[in-house]
């Protein structure tokens, strides 16, 4: 029976942080959405709307007056690459 119990244990432990690893990664996927503003001092503004790297529908933010569609943060004056809807 001991024989039993303790490769049962490590099995179980490996699967449970190979779960929690997966589960980490992919909550990073989120990410926040920046808009280009080429009349502003710092061009590349940050939004309350969460974005991330991959899907269909374009990431996009409504200031109250303009539809922006949403990037990654690269530095103060440029913004990346085009984010998704979650």
């Amino acid at each position: 029976m001991k024989k039993f119990i303790l490769p049962a244990v490590v099995l179980l432990m490996g699967a449970g942080a190979a779960l929690a690893t997966n589960s980490s990664k992919s909550a990073r996927l989120v990410e926040t959405g920046y808009r280009f503003d080429p009349s502003a001092a710092i061009k590349c503004i940050a939004t309350p709307q969460t974005c991330q790297p991959s899907g269909v529908a374009v990431c996009t933010w409504n200031d109250g007056t303009t539809n922006h569609n949403l990037s990654r943060k690269v530095n103060d004056t440029m913004c990346g690459v085009q984010l998704f809807k979650p």
